[in-house]
Parts: structure tokens; sequence; C-alpha cells
């Protein structure tokens, strides 16, 4: 499991991606949910949206708002979300035949989204023989 989400060699398959990185995105952001709904205004959808979507600005806002110990523990699992999302686009980079350094692209505003979406539906082209890589979960 550790390779899986947090390393970048090898290579999986489309099902396992979408299976693994929908479950890191839930994961990583579980923490700052639930404080948008204890803490934040749960009344408000756009600012629960607007946590969720920016949570870099989340966690500085809630260190100035004096919660330095939830803003630490928000800011390291999201910092471990980032890291694992990278390293499942890379591995399915890798399955596609190209460099695992264009999973830089899912960290982009707007075009991260449809970035994942042709991850997950991207076929191998070539086999995978060409691979340095040995596939962790071949799909």
């Amino acid at each position: 499991m550790r390779q899986l989400l947090f390393g970048f060699s090898g290579a999986i398959g489309r099902e396992s991606y979408l299976q693994a990185s929908l479950l890191v995105w839930f994961v990583g952001h579980a923490a700052l949910g639930i404080y948008a709904v204890t803490a934040g205004d749960a009344a408000n959808f756009e600012s629960i949206g607007a946590m969720l979507d920016q949570p870099g600005r989340t966690v500085g806002l809630m260190a100035a708002n004096g919660d330095g110990l939830i803003a630490l523990s928000v800011g390291a699992l999201w910092g471990l979300y980032a890291w694992a999302i990278a390293a499942l686009s890379a591995k399915r980079l890798h399955d596609l035949n190209q460099s695992g350094w264009g999973a830089a692209f899912i960290f982009v505003p707007a075009l991260g989204v449809f970035f994942w979406m042709v991850l997950c539906a991207s076929r191998v082209s070539q086999p995978r023989a060409f691979l340095h890589h040995k596939p962790l979960n071949p799909t």
C-alpha cells in the first residue's frame, strides 16, 4: 500500500488509478470538510466549496484565526494527499509510456480535473515491454 500511494516508480492501470485516486481525494479532503462543517459556516455551501477548492488558503485562514494545531494537522494531511495523488498520476503516466513529470498537471487549477479524467480514460497504446518499470497492479 505504501508503494502504491507514495512511491513514484512502477505503473498502474486505469481502474486501479481511478479507485486509488478517488480514495485519496476523499481522505485528503475529509479534514477540510469536517473543519468546514464544525468551525466554518455550514449553512453556506459556497464557503465550504471554497475551502475544499483552495486548501492552502484555508490552512492559512485557520492559522490566522488561532487554530494553529488544526491548521498544522490539516496542512500535513493535505501534503500527504498532494504527494499521493502525484505518485499515482506518475505511475499512471508510466503505464501510458509517458514521463512521470507530467503528473504536475494534476495541480493546475481547472486543468487538473480534465487531466485526471484523461488519465482515467486513456488506454495503453504500446505494450509494457517498453517500460523500465514493473507494473504494480495491471488492469
